[in-house]
């Protein structure tokens, strides 16, 4: 358990520096601390509920932190745990010794817990309302009046039913030789990262500078998520600028065929004088019941969805044809256009003159006009190419002040005038990028 904790806790940090890296630094010590004391949910939740704006140098808005945050709970906590517990329960039975009810029910409160924060990712993302305005092909699925509720009931279901049939199916591995679960683990994740690979769609649309920060969020991340998505099948995921429909379907077909192999191996690999009570009738009633519960709460789960928008449990669209449809399609919006410049122009790449020539010829009128979407968050990652000339050098000279705002807070301690220094810097800062 401990280990959990420990690998738990690095990876919350890992991302709380990704996120925070470009902030003054006693900024990124107070959200280190905040991961740390276990308070980021609370302190997400309250961030998203009282509005808080992105700040300028921050990876992630409030809301894609609380989902981030959520996903590593599940995958590095919720996970691990699961799978002991499963294993515990199935060992138990092994060697004939009798199942209390509390151990059952904390496995089906622990699994509940997990289902209730999948769902909540998925429903709060989707019910966003900027979101549905920005990107209605993609975030309006769930249904309005009861059937919100029956939807948000049926993504519960299907996610605890999930981590249950997978750390069932791990406890029986764990049984045999806990190698067979690692290789089993590497298989599927290898599948899922092949098939982006293969498909010509493997970065991630998250804007980090250098090499460090794409093989963060390329590989570590997106081996996180993997894992989340194996054992807890989040809707959201579904989304094509994450897995698409077709990672997250062939990850749900895993789930079933995994626990079959699982059970296969155990009873192939163990004398049935060693079984104990967990013999073949037993084992495979338990995976032969988890499977076709699962199985049950997907079919609802799809059923629940608003029509139009079921295609997306197995859409085989990718994250660069989602985002440079969001250019290209004729309807787009100004917002939607200038959107790419929030992801990683590796992703559009093929429309970047495009997109450029767009820059150049609104850019004057958006600092005029400043709409909502036009902060001066969107504006500092911008990349200083793709801007026009003369808001090309505005930007640089504020991007300079900024650093030396920074560097000043960071002396405040030391030097009686610093904070005299940084209010002036933020002002001539603020006059030189226009305020939404």
């Amino acid at each position: 358990m401990l280990g959990i904790i420990i690998v738990h806790q690095t990876v919350a940090v890992a991302v709380t520096v990704l996120q925070s890296r470009k902030r003054p630094k006693r900024e990124l010590v107070k959200e280190i601390l905040i991961s740390l004391t276990g308070l980021r949910p609370g302190v997400e939740c309250w961030r998203v509920a009282a509005g808080r704006e992105q700040k300028i140098g921050e990876v992630y808005n409030s809301m894609d932190l609380l989902s981030t945050m959520r996903g590593v709970d599940i995958a590095f906590e919720a996970v691990p745990g699961g799978v002991l517990q499963c294993f515990a329960v199935l060992k138990h039975l092994q060697d004939g010794v009798a199942l209390s009810k509390q151990a059952i029910a904390s496995i089906g409160v622990s699994a509940i817990c997990v289902g209730f924060t999948s769902a909540s990712i998925s429903y709060d993302n989707d019910t966003d309302v900027r979101l549905r305005r920005s990107s209605p092909r993609y975030y309006g699925w769930v249904p309005d009046g009861i059937g919100a509720t029956a939807a948000f009931l049926a993504m519960t279901a299907n996610s605890s039913l999930l981590l249950i049939l997978r750390s069932t199916s791990a406890g029986f591995l764990l049984l045999v030789n806990p190698m067979l679960l690692l290789l089993l683990t590497l298989f599927e994740i290898a599948v899922q990262f092949m098939l982006k690979i293969a498909r010509g769609d493997f970065s991630s649309t998250t804007k980090v500078d250098g090499v460090i920060g794409g093989v963060f969020v390329d590989v570590l991340m997106r081996l996180g998520m993997t894992i989340a998505l194996m054992y807890s099948g989040i809707i959201y995921l579904c989304n094509p600028m994450i897995f698409g429909g077709v990672g997250w379907g062939i990850a749900m077909v895993l789930a079933v065929l995994s626990s079959i192999f699982a059970a296969v191996a155990y009873f192939s690999a163990t004398d049935e004088s060693d079984m104990g009570d967990l013999d073949k009738p037993t084992g495979w009633g338990i995976v032969g019941g988890l499977s076709a519960a699962f199985v049950v709460s997907l079919v609802l789960l799809v059923g629940f969805t608003k029509p139009k928008y079921r295609s997306q449990y197995w859409s085989t669209e990718r994250c660069k044809d989602c985002v440079m449809q969001m250019f290209t399609d004729p309807e787009a919006t100004d917002e939607n256009k200038m959107k790419l410049h929030k992801w990683r122009s590796v992703i559009w790449k093929d429309v970047r003159d495009e997109v450029r020539e767009f820059t150049h010829a609104n850019w004057e009128k958006f600092e005029r006009e400043r709409p909502p979407w036009f902060t001066p968050q969107f504006q500092d990652g911008a990349e200083l190419d793709m801007l026009p000339e003369e808001a090309r050098g505005r930007a640089i000279k504020a991007r300079k002040i900024q650093r030396e705002s920074d560097f000043n807070l960071k002396l405040g301690s030391v030097a009686l005038n610093s904070s005299v220094a940084i209010t002036s810097s933020r002002s001539e800062c603020a006059s030189i990028l226009p305020v939404s």
